[in-house]
């Protein structure tokens, strides 16, 4: 399994996550531990906080894959461990220290290693090994929803919040262990499809990529919202002895619009992306329906085909019984 880097990939904490941590948990009803990151399938996963690998699990549970990593620095008494769990797969092993940002496995979903068909689970951890242990006592309502809920830490990595002081007993994460999110012009799918071909065995591999090929993608340009927004509440007044006049200093506007403008050739290029993309989607999944008429056309023809001969019906007695119709009196 390549251990590739995930430059030019949108984070896949930015994603839409399904946050129901305490609800009964489809696979068991005990209080549902971790968070469900909406990712297509072998999508790039990364470590969120360094640590060291304590436990890969594959098809030898029904979350798997799973990667349970002890952080460097605990978020709290409770929270030791990160579980990445429901993988496609795994690029690292038992032992290895992993840094933020480092490529630890794949999004399972359809090409999950266990039984359960879902996407990236990401949950807190008091145990070397998630699911076993004495740990897995402590997933109750009250941890889950408490001291062990991932959304505090999820929602600061989506924001680009280094600094966590509530919610994890006062431990504050800095940026050397935690990498703001950086949403790029637009997510690799040629990456993604070669993921699938390389990590998905046999034709199941095939039919992934094809899935994935065949998948329209949004147009997603250079994450300016944010700087559109920090740039209009900044103070750009002139101000006299650092007290601001409310007088609108023109220059300082023009230097705060300059920062929240995009780069042509950088709108360019996801313009271009977005068009090839979803071109070659479009064609794929015109060929596909034109396939599947093809067929659907076939087994018609051959269904009246059989009907026909069955009841003695040919074109040539069809033909003969007009003629004679035509030339009865």
């Amino acid at each position: 399994m390549p251990v590739t880097s995930p430059s030019g990939v949108q984070p896949w904490y930015t994603f839409p996550r399904v946050d129901n941590m305490g609800s009964p948990d489809p696979y068991g009803g005990f209080p549902k531990p971790d968070s469900n990151i909406q990712l297509p399938a072998m999508y790039p996963v990364t470590a969120l906080l360094p640590g060291t690998v304590t436990a890969v699990d594959g098809s030898n549970v029904g979350w798997g894959g799973a990667i349970t990593i002890a952080l460097d620095t605990p978020l709290n008494p409770l929270a030791t461990h990160t579980a990445y769990i429901h993988l496609g797969g795994e690029t690292v092993s038992v032992g290895q220290h992993v840094y933020a940002g480092q490529l630890i496995g794949y999004n399972g979903l359809s090409a999950a290693q266990g039984t359960q068909k879902v996407p990236l689970g990401f949950a807190l951890y008091n145990g070397d090994h998630y699911g076993f242990g004495n740990a897995w006592g402590l997933e109750t309502v009250q941890n889950v929803t408490g001291m062990l809920n991932p959304v505090p830490l999820l929602n600061a990595a989506r924001s680009g919040n280094v600094n966590i002081t509530s919610g994890y007993g006062g431990i504050s994460l800095t940026s050397t262990t935690l990498q703001p999110a950086k949403v790029l012009p637009f997510v690799t799918v040629d990456a993604n499809i070669q993921n699938a071909i390389n990590n998905v065995p046999g034709f199941d591999g095939v039919i992934e990529a094809i899935d994935l090929a065949e998948q329209f993608q949004p147009l997603q340009l250079q994450q300016t919202q944010k700087d559109m927004q920090a740039a209009s509440q900044a103070n750009t007044d002139y101000t006299l002895f650092g007290i601001d006049t409310g007088i609108p200093n023109p220059f300082a506007d023009v230097s705060a619009l300059k920062h929240a403008i995009t780069l042509p050739a950088d709108a360019m290029q996801a313009i271009l992306v977005f068009m090839v993309v979803n071109t070659r989607a479009a064609l794929i999944r015109g060929f596909l329906i034109f396939i599947g008429l093809v067929i659907i056309f076939a087994v018609i023809s051959s269904i009246l085909s059989n009907g026909m001969q069955s009841t003695g019906l040919t074109a040539s007695n069809i033909a003969s019984l007009v003629n004679m119709r035509g030339t009865s009196p």
